[in-house]
């Protein structure tokens, strides 16, 4: 009686462990680069909050958000309409205390917007261009208010200030959002 031979053991890839050791590597210098990346942020990156504000300082400059149900972005606000949010500012200061402030407010009226947008037309100063309903080919984004194409827009980018109304009807209600970007703090 005769047994078969048994085979022999196959002798095991050596390219998956070689696979495996690189991902094993690989992963140690990822998680080591991260605990670097927040050490570093941890050491250079200050956060302050209070009730209104943000202020966050790093090497490369200084971010403060703030809202404010007074701040005024230094356009005029159609007489009768209702803050609906407060007012934001935020300011940009680079390590050469080069600063850029964005100020904005919204606004709610139940005049129809034909009225609100004639009012803006007499109110606003000569250096408003505006930009009626169809005129704009698609939506657009100024001083972080979405223009769309059917939304009514003056906008004033003399005086080293950038300064927007947009006029848009929702539902019952027309909404005006104010905002000016300028290198001057809003008086």
């Amino acid at each position: 009686m005769s047994t078969a031979p048994t085979p022999a053991p196959q002798k095991k890839d050596n390219l998956v462990w070689w696979f495996i050791g690189l991902v094993v590597v690989a992963v140690a210098v990822l998680g080591l680069g991260g605990i670097l990346a927040a050490y570093f942020i941890r050491q250079n990156v200050e956060v302050i909050r209070t009730d209104n504000q943000v202020e966050v300082r790093t090497p490369a400059g200084e971010l403060k958000v703030a809202r404010n149900a007074h701040v005024d972005p230094g356009l005029p606000v159609y007489p009768g309409a209702m803050l609906t949010e407060p007012g934001a500012t935020v300011e940009l200061t680079s390590p050469e205390e080069d600063s850029l402030f964005v100020t904005s407010a919204r606004y709610r009226t139940p005049d129809p917007i034909q009225n609100v947008d004639a009012w803006y037309r007499e109110n606003l100063s000569l250096d408003f261009e505006r930009e009626g309903p169809g005129k704009m080919e698609k939506k657009k984004e100024v001083v972080g208010i979405m223009v769309k194409s059917s939304d009514t827009a003056y906008i004033s980018d003399k005086e080293d200030a950038l300064r927007v109304v947009v006029l848009e009807r929702k539902g019952l209600y027309t909404e005006i959002a104010l905002a000016r970007l300028s290198k001057q703090e809003p008086q």
